[in-house]
This record gives C-alpha cells, structure tokens and sequence, in this order.
C-alpha cells in the first residue's frame, strides 16, 4: 500500500460488499461470501488464484446457479480482458501465432477422435483461450487477425465438428457461444 495521503482508504469489507453477498452461517455450515448475479458475466473460471478445491466448489457453485439462465450465460465465457498497458499490449499477440492455433486445433482435433491424449480439462482451456482471442478480435477487429490466422487451420471446421458430439457435452454450451462469436467474423 501506498503511504500517499492522497490516496483514499477503502476498507476491504466494503471491497467485499461491492462484488459478493454473505450468507450467514448455519449449524452445519460456516458462512459463505457468494459472487453477485451482476458479476455473473466477468466470472473467470481460471482465476490464477484458485486452488484445485477452490476452482471444483467454484465450478459447482457456477453451474448450479447458471443452470437457470440463458444459454449466452450458461456457457460462461471469457470475460472481456482489460486493456494492457502500452508496454505489455504486444503480449495479446501470442494469442495468434500460427503455433498456438495449431496446438489449439490439436486439442480440438484429439477432443473429436476421442484420443487418449485429450481431455475435458484441456478442450476447456482451449475454448477458453479462443474465446480470449476472439474478445481482442472483438476489441481491435482491424489490427488483431486472430480469425484469418485460424482460417488458415481451418479452426472453426473443427470447431463445428465437435458440436453435438457426446464428447464435449460438459462444454456444449462454450462450444456454441464460441462458434457464435467465431463466424461473426
């Protein structure tokens, strides 16, 4: 923190209070401080702070309360990233590389082949990068290329051929938001 007397002290109860609702404690439970249905939207299921229980009880927890709302919210995409500082914007390029987009399609290919290298873990993380670069696309539809790169392995070909196949059915509802956002381009 800064010792700054310009700056001004916010309390981390406030903090809180702005982004979460506590429910109480019961007699078989301690009490819980829940995301906001305001902040459904930008929920990051790859919070990089999360531990393996942490991310399984925030998984449940989100599945359970989207299961009740559109299909848009239900596939729970990536939020929209926050400007990078000048310095770091050129990091959004690696979401491009022709390298990437061949490990991306791989993923997607060995999730369709049902390969024994493939998993639900690594095809989410896949449509989740997509996704990322599809919000840059979204934000800089002139200078980032993302979709042109990915014509190239013809990414959404193998996109639509996973959709509707019992393999991605945990990620059917991602699968359709990115394929949606995909051929906008």
């Amino acid at each position: 923190m800064s010792h700054d007397p310009m700056i001004e002290r916010v309390s981390l109860h406030e903090i809180v209070n702005s982004v979460a609702n506590f429910n109480k404690p019961t007699s078989t439970s301690a009490g819980q401080f829940y995301l906001k249905d305001s902040l459904l939207p930008v929920y990051n299921p790859f919070f990089y702070h999360y531990s393996r229980s942490d991310l399984s009880q925030a998984e449940q927890y989100q599945q359970k309360t989207r299961s009740k709302s559109d299909r848009k919210l239900q596939a729970c995409p990536p939020p929209m990233p926050c400007d990078f500082e000048p310095f770091f914007a050129p990091a959004a390029n690696i979401l491009k590389t022709p390298c990437l987009i061949k490990i991306l399609k791989l993923v997607l290919d060995r999730t369709g082949k049902r390969s024994r290298f493939s998993s639900d873990r690594l095809l989410h993380r896949a449509l989740y990068l997509i996704g990322m670069a599809l919000h840059e696309q979204t934000r800089d539809p002139h200078g980032f290329s993302f979709t042109i790169a990915a014509e190239k392995e013809e990414l959404l070909r193998s996109l639509e051929s996973l959709s509707g196949s019992p393999e991605v059915a945990t990620h059917a509802d991602l699968l359709w938001w990115t394929i949606q956002v995909f051929t906008l381009f």
